[in-house]
């Protein structure tokens, strides 16, 4: 059933923006949907997760339908080559979206994202439809490994899972916000400047019409 392939490590530059993560993602169904992090990240579970099998170059992580679930888990492998620690966000995509992140004290800290889960409870609260969650990277030269778990409505591909998931460097997702911030003020501001012209003209025309 599980199909072994062996796994990249990512590592992270100063010089890094963006990375698509799907070659450095593996998979594991939780068909029963009650693992916790320690059991999955335990050595029991570890040689059970594996990498979603290419098909074609228009889906090329897009795994077999015949193997789906509602919960998914998903681990990867980063090495950071960096001068100073620095804060990335990751893409996921979930109702409920768990990630991972080791910490020398605890073993990991959760954080939590997801469609189902309301803004002010997100671990980022911003990005529209794009879910995201942050974690530091240290300039250690230390491969960190990192989980996450993904719970849908419905049952996926773990294809897909990998699929969607990709690291952003903060200051780049920052930017893109201002962006769609500024557009939706300019679009709101059309919006609301021809509600006066409109307004400006029933008041003065007593016509029902530009209340339309």
């Amino acid at each position: 059933f599980f199909k072994v392939f062996s796994i990249d490590t990512l590592t992270v530059y100063d010089s890094t923006t963006f990375v698509s993560i799907s070659r450095y993602i593996a998979i594991l169904p939780d068909t029963i949907g009650k693992w916790t992090i320690e059991g999955v990240s335990s050595k029991e579970f570890s040689s059970k997760f594996y990498k979603p099998q290419k098909i074609d170059s228009i889906s090329p992580w897009a795994e077999d339908t015949t193997t789906k679930s509602k919960v998914w888990w998903g681990r990867f492998y980063v090495k950071t080559n960096l001068k100073y620690s620095k804060l990335f966000f990751i893409s996921l995509f979930g109702d409920t979206v768990k990630l991972y992140c080791p910490d020398t004290l605890k073993g990991f800290i959760e954080k939590r994202s997801g469609n189902a889960l309301p803004l002010k409870e997100r671990d980022v609260q911003f990005g529209g439809f794009q879910i995201y969650l942050s974690f530091n990277l240290l300039n250690d030269n230390k491969i960190q490994t990192f989980y996450f778990r993904i719970g849908t409505k419905d049952k996926i591909p773990g294809g897909f899972v990998a699929s969607s998931s990709s690291i952003h460097e903060q200051e780049i997702i920052y930017l893109n916000e201002i962006k769609v911030r500024f557009i939706l003020g300019i679009l709101a501001g059309i919006f609301l400047l021809a509600a006066i012209i409109n307004l400006t003209f029933f008041i003065s025309l007593k016509d029902f019409a530009y209340l339309y």
